[in-house]
């Protein structure tokens, strides 16, 4: 794959560099999370339960990277560029979901809501070195931006991690909010390291959204 012309436009790029380690374990985060999730939950009144199809909330944006293409057989097959486009075409055709409760920029789902921003910069500085950011950003080093272990880079597909980790938040933090089903149709982004990417994930979303909701309280 070849690298195009223009890299994506973000503050990072006329940045210093801060290689300063800054990431907490995301298991650790994740279970500081469901504790205050608990304690929030035993400290409101009880009320009716909506039904669930009526609070089920999807957030999926047509510019989320695709899967890693592999075998037809195995996890391979479940794991290709065409999983999430799948899941979310089957999701609004079958009406398995509400329009207004789906969070998107297909302009075949009419009703439905906004998709979710990118993630913030301080949010990923807040788990990823700078250092490595930029280069998820730029492109450049290539080996460094590709360490995760894709292909390729390209400025498109850049944009599209800043997307999913944006969308991994928008979900997470209605969940919280309004006590509700919600859920992000892109990949967890769960193996990333604070200073290069591992097993085909760029960015460790759980470890950034999960840190952003507790500074958030």
């Amino acid at each position: 794959m070849s690298a195009p012309t223009t890299a994506v436009t973000h503050p990072l790029v006329e940045a210093p560099g801060g290689d300063a380690t800054r990431a907490i374990g995301a298991p650790i985060l994740l279970l500081l999370l469901l504790a205050a999730l608990i304690l929030f939950g035993s400290s409101r009144p009880a009320a009716a339960a909506a039904p669930v199809a009526a609070r089920q909330e999807i957030w999926y944006h047509t510019g989320y990277p695709g899967g890693v293409a592999g075998r037809p057989g195995g996890m391979s097959a479940l794991t290709g560029p065409m999983k999430m486009p799948a899941i979310f075409e089957a999701v609004w055709k079958q009406r398995l979901v509400e329009p207004s409760h789906l969070h998107t920029d297909s302009s075949e789902v009419e009703g439905r809501r906004p998709a979710a921003p990118p993630i913030d910069l301080d949010s990923l500085r807040s788990v990823h070195t700078d250092r490595y950011l930029k280069a998820i950003l730029t492109g450049e080093p290539r080996s460094l931006a590709t360490s995760q272990g894709l292909p390729g880079w390209t400025a498109e597909i850049a944009r599209g991690w800043l997307l999913n980790v944006g969308g991994l938040y928008a979900a997470s933090e209605a969940a919280l909010r309004n006590r509700t089903i919600a859920a992000n149709l892109g990949h967890g982004y769960h193996h990333a390291g604070v200073d290069r990417g591992e097993g085909y994930c760029t960015l460790n979303g759980l470890a950034v959204v999960a840190k952003k909701l507790l500074r958030e309280g």
